[in-house]
């Protein structure tokens, strides 16, 4: 995924994506985001969007 695809993982709802993936146990290839990392970037996304 590398650094630039993380804004995938967190903006894909605006985008109109239904799902996004995080790591739970373990990552399954390099670049992944902890799943917490993950819940709180789209909790301020929804926040913002009120």
């Amino acid at each position: 995924m590398g650094p630039l695809g993380a804004v995938s993982r967190l903006c894909g709802g605006a985008f109109g994506s239904a799902l996004t993936f995080a790591v739970g146990a373990a990552a399954s290839a390099p670049g992944q985001m902890p799943i917490e990392d993950v819940r709180a970037g789209l909790d301020v996304l929804a926040r913002a969007q009120g």
